[in-house]
């Protein structure tokens, strides 16, 4: 685990200079991208690996996690765009306070909050609101959202910061699309190790791991912008590796309870993704719950103090509870549910299909002598999804697909690697889930590259999210049709 560690601190170092060139590109008289130079890097470190280590197949080469770390960031880097909203705004802008100003509000940014500028276009200030995305506290302005991603993102905006990065840059952007996409990059290879140590052979591992990193929102949203999302899979990612591992003794266990609680300060909702894999602990190691418990406490005491610094109240939660009379969790159970199941406009089984055989597999785990980890990571699956079916905004704002359930991703993952068996065994079933795999990663690879954003606002969905129902006007068909019909123009010479 310490040399994972190091090679991914040495990436995130390398990936904080290429910032900090980047961010002067002008030196250089070259106009260039973030993502165009660090896929650059990235390739140019692959060919050295391979060459370096004497590689002579993929397999080989792709068997390693750092190479299965740098083609993912390729991947989420190609697009050479951000896809983000006013959700992402906050943690984009807290890493530059942080090392600047040490604190966490974002007062130096009017930017933000002032009548008639980007963000706040419709008079927001003179209205005595800020956007939706900040909150006034104790006459500052705050993140209205946890902030855990910003600091995650803070190894990338230090160099950049330090050299002085003017706030309003464009490669503020480009700082926040690489932060992300690393973060969920990383998180795929947490994902890939955990499957290895499951003793799955090398196809089916590479299989899933793939699904997990773009045949899911982690390619479409989570890697796009510094959503809440990247972060929590990435905790759940390293959570299941630590406990797949426990069995080996050491201090895994300790950080399983550490990944746990992070999980729940990237994203409070996550607390029922949580819970049964606390109940699993207790049960499968009930001499290590302490050591599980304890590992949380220095996550808990960070939120605690954020909590009493910024808001005056040590248990202030930016996420109200669900409960009878709470207006965010009143919603509409059945048009919840099958909305974010089934909806052509947020459906998880139209947009990432292949996450049926997952949920099958999770059914079947309650058989006699099943592995009890894959019985928790189904429950936590189980409850998110009835959880988020009564949120009065199911269908999750401004965004692509299933956003809402992008942190399922790394138990789904695990859920479809016990099939792992069956793939090899069966050839009908094999190309069954070839054939719902491609599907998923050509939705997800839609959501990444086309023209999927407009569509929120031409009929605006959170007024009217009975759009999600239509069939031949959603973000996926949208984005083929107009792509057939520019072939079409180009053929006839248009």
């Amino acid at each position: 685990m310490r040399v994972i560690v190091g090679r991914m601190l040495g990436v995130l170092v390398a990936l904080a200079i290429a910032g900090v060139l980047l961010g002067h590109a002008h030196v250089f008289g070259v106009k260039r991208s973030a993502a165009s130079v660090v896929i650059a890097l990235l390739a140019a470190g692959v060919v050295a690996t391979g060459m370096a280590r004497r590689i002579g197949t993929v397999r080989e080469l792709l068997e390693l996690p750092s190479v299965v770390f740098s083609l993912v960031l390729i991947v989420y880097l190609a697009n050479g765009r951000t896809l983000w909203s006013g959700d992402t705004v906050p943690a984009r802008y807290l890493p530059i306070s942080l090392l600047v100003e040490r604190n966490f509000d974002l007062d130096e940014f009017p930017f933000l909050y002032t009548n008639g500028t980007e963000y706040c276009p419709r008079g927001c200030e003179r209205e005595g609101r800020p956007p939706y995305f900040l909150q006034m506290v104790g006459g500052h302005y705050v993140s209205a959202y946890p902030v855990g991603a910003a600091l995650l993102a803070l190894p990338f905006y230090l160099l950049p910061v330090l050299s002085g990065l003017d706030p309003q840059s464009p490669f503020v952007e480009e700082l926040e699309k690489l932060s992300a996409a690393t973060i969920v990059a990383a998180s795929a290879v947490m994902v890939y190790l955990t499957l290895r140590r499951l003793t799955l052979s090398w196809a089916v591992g590479a299989f899933i791991t793939a699904i997990y990193a773009f045949g899911t929102s982690s390619w479409s949203v989570s890697s796009q912008a510094l959503w809440q999302h990247g972060p929590s899979q990435l905790s759940l990612a390293a959570m299941l590796y630590c406990l797949v591992r426990t069995s080996e003794g050491g201090w895994w266990l300790t950080a399983a309870g550490f990944c746990a609680a992070a999980t729940v300060v990237f994203r409070p909702p996550d607390a029922v993704i949580i819970l049964p894999f606390v109940v699993y602990v207790l049960v499968r190691h009930r001499s290590g719950v302490v050591t599980f418990l304890l590992g949380g406490v220095p996550v808990v005491a960070f939120q605690a103090w954020y909590n009493l610094t910024v808001f005056g109240n040590a248990v202030h939660s930016q996420f109200p509870l669900p409960g009878i009379g709470v207006r965010e969790w009143s919603g509409h159970f059945t048009a919840g549910f099958f909305g974010i199941l089934l909806s052509p406009g947020r459906g998880l089984l139209l947009y990432s299909p292949i996450w049926l055989m997952a949920l099958v597999r999770g059914a079947l785990s309650w058989r006699k002598g099943e592995n009890g980890l894959l019985r928790a990571a189904t429950v936590g699956v189980v409850l998110s999804i009835l959880l988020y079916s009564k949120w009065y905004w199911w269908w999750g704002g401004y965004t692509y697909g299933p956003r809402v359930l992008a942190d399922l991703s790394p138990l789904l993952a695990l859920m479809l690697s016990q099939l792992g068996l069956d793939l090899l065994r069966s050839r009908e079933l094999a190309v069954v889930a070839v054939v719902l795999g491609a599907w998923s990663i050509g939705a997800h690879a839609i959501g990444a590259f086309g023209d999927v954003e407009s569509w929120n606002s031409a009929v605006e969905v959170s007024r009217f999210p009975d759009r999600v129902w239509w069939l031949r006007n959603n973000q996926p068909v949208n984005v083929i049709r107009q792509l057939y019909y520019d072939v079409v123009r180009l053929a006839r010479g248009g």
